[in-house]
């Protein structure tokens, strides 16, 4: 849910009058997922690769600040290559959710998404396999975190 505002005028809507609230959850988390649900899949229409990445430098930038500030962490607690791969995580669990709700990829712009989701799937935890076992996929997403 993002609320913008103008300020009372017809100006155009600007980049600090806008507010994301998740009514469905406030509290600590997985923080990928926060960055996952606002941006995806809809980044893929509205935001290029590099938008993206950019989007996602500066919340993992931002998270670590606050960590530093809240004493609860800084650089060293998460990278941003670490970083990264959650997203991906995140990105692949709501696509999941969304799948056993009944969900299809219908524009080319989702599709590309999906294919590069299983790009990452192949590359990182199974290999194309599809005999693979619980215990070796937790293995493999802890070699790779």
């Amino acid at each position: 849910n993002m609320f913008l505002s103008t300020n009372g005028s017809d100006e155009e809507v600007g980049s600090d009058n806008v507010a994301v609230v998740d009514f469905q959850y406030t509290g600590g988390g997985v923080a990928s997922d926060d960055v996952a649900y606002l941006l995806y899949p809809d980044a893929r229409g509205a935001f290029s690769d590099e938008q993206v990445q950019d989007l996602i430098a500066v919340y993992h930038e931002e998270l670590i600040e606050q960590l530093m500030i809240q004493g609860k962490g800084g650089p060293s607690t998460i990278s941003m290559e670490s970083f990264q791969v959650m997203f991906r995580l995140s990105q692949l669990d709501m696509t999941r959710h969304w799948l056993q709700k009944g969900w299809a990829a219908s524009t080319h712009a989702e599709v590309e998404l999906m294919l590069e989701l299983d790009q990452f799937l192949s590359k990182n935890l199974d290999g194309g396999s599809d005999g693979m076992i619980q215990e070796e996929y937790a293995q493999r997403l802890c070699e790779l975190l």
